[in-house]
């Protein structure tokens, strides 16, 4: 009787992790239900733009962009691959385009173009 209990037990586990791992993977890879964060191209004669690993006061190459945070379900594929030309949130309900600010500054970045903080 022990030996059945014990069998029943672990095939209920074994059932569980399983029905969890294929919950994840369907929310994950089949559904794409996460957030994904990628950057975007920006003008900086029209935004203030984010910038990082060069130096502004030397007119460094400088590659300015917008951070993107999307459902990972309607993002085109140019965003994952970071070539979008133009990238813009209408028609996406779970997304936003952030431009440059103190407050979304992280390490290392720089603010440049248009309206940028404490740049008057």
């Amino acid at each position: 009787m022990n030996g059945v209990l014990n069998t029943i037990s672990a095939a209920a586990i074994v059932l569980a992790l399983l029905s969890v791992i294929v919950g994840r993977y369907q929310g994950y890879v089949a559904d794409r239900d996460f957030l994904l964060r990628a950057t975007t191209s920006c003008d900086p004669g029209a935004n203030a733009c984010f910038v990082s690993g060069c130096r502004l006061v030397d007119g460094g190459d400088c590659e300015p962009y917008a951070k993107v945070e999307v459902l990972a379900r309607d993002a085109p594929a140019c965003l994952e691959e970071h070539t979008c030309a133009t990238f813009s949130c209408k028609g996406r309900p779970e997304c936003q385009l952030s431009y440059c600010s103190d407050t979304a500054l992280e390490d290392g970045e720089q603010c440049m173009g248009e309206g940028v903080p404490g740049a008057d």
